[in-house]
């Protein structure tokens, strides 16, 4: 039976990154004796996005781009023991669609591999993220409320290890501490440990500079019904800061008191899920502890004169 190896995130813990590295390196794996299909993928995209939105029947879901027919057969033909497939999008706590899931891929041997990352940190990063996307322009503390249940891992992965058991789930805390180079450890979970022959890639999804954050907040809001304007001035906006604006991007959204209180809503979650996946009877899934900062408490009224003008300009141009 073929070895399949499904990465299904999650969201904002390296998953472009991962696959732009195995997209860039595809040849190589099919070298060491691994496919990482074509099939739902696309020039746009380096995962296999659009097989987790067929079987969601999500309105991104586009047949052209590749079907599960297409992969069952692409794998036939390819002659090869082991896949390896990703997409972030497979993330879910619905048990209905995991039980699809594992139907179409019944005739495998699966493992699942899934990254975590600390709350506080993540949960900033799906902030930004939603920030550049134009989703979202109100304050961080209001987002993360909102995003709370989904982040609580043990509850999250449940369903998966009831349907396909925890021996077919791999956990893997993100941080650099335990994982230097997430795309070095992937490959190392598929069985190749020599990283000579593959080819590196930059980090991608970069966060935003903490001035155009605030920028695109603003334009969010403005445009909040006009997505066609919005996404114009957004991609504007974040030409010009990446050209003129030196921005500093080491920072915090929340504030020291704010990440103790959301580490202290997972902390029994992450005992239980460091106890039971990765059999650390100390219950300690992140070794990077939390330490006192200051957060950077920049708003749009900080810039300067001269960095709205020069804006502006840029906009009306």
């Amino acid at each position: 039976m073929k070895q399949l190896f499904l990465h299904i995130g999650l969201y904002k813990t390296g998953s472009t990154t991962l696959q732009a590295f195995f997209q860039k390196n595809r040849n190589t794996l099919r070298n060491y004796g691994y496919l990482y299909p074509l099939t739902g993928s696309s020039s746009r995209f380096h995962g296999h996005h659009n097989l987790a939105w067929l079987l969601r029947k999500t309105k991104n879901a586009d047949p052209t781009l590749g079907t599960w027919q297409e992969l069952h057969k692409e794998i036939e033909t390819a002659n090869l023991d082991k896949i390896v497939i990703s997409s972030e999008n497979f993330d879910s706590n619905n048990s209905k669609y995991i039980n699809s899931l594992k139907s179409e891929l019944k005739s495998y041997e699966v493992k699942i591999i899934v990254y975590v990352r600390r709350q506080d940190l993540r949960l900033e990063s799906l902030y930004n993220q939603e920030i550049k996307q134009g989703l979202y322009s109100g304050d961080v503390f209001s987002f993360l409320s909102q995003k709370r249940e989904g982040s609580d891992y043990y509850k999250r992965l449940e369903p998966w290890k009831q349907i396909f058991g925890i021996d077919n789930l791999i956990v893997r805390p993100l941080e650099k501490t335990q994982i230097p180079n997430i795309c070095h450890d992937l490959l190392k979970i598929i069985g190749i440990t020599d990283f000579n022959n593959f080819s590196e890639i930059k980090n991608q999804n970069i966060k935003l500079g903490r001035k155009v954050l605030e920028v695109l907040k603003l334009v969010n809001k403005i445009y909040e019904n006009n997505p066609q304007k919005r996404e114009k001035y957004s991609k504007v906006i974040a030409n010009f800061t990446k050209e003129y604006w030196s921005d500093y991007r080491s920072y915090r959204l929340l504030s020291y008191s704010d990440s103790l209180k959301i580490l202290e809503w997972y902390k029994q979650s992450n005992i239980d899920l460091a106890k039971e996946y990765l059999a650390r009877q100390d219950g300690v899934l992140f070794y990077e502890e939390l330490k006192p900062y200051e957060n950077n408490n920049f708003t749009i009224e900080d810039l300067s004169k001269e960095e709205l003008l020069t804006l502006i300009l840029t906009v009306l141009k």
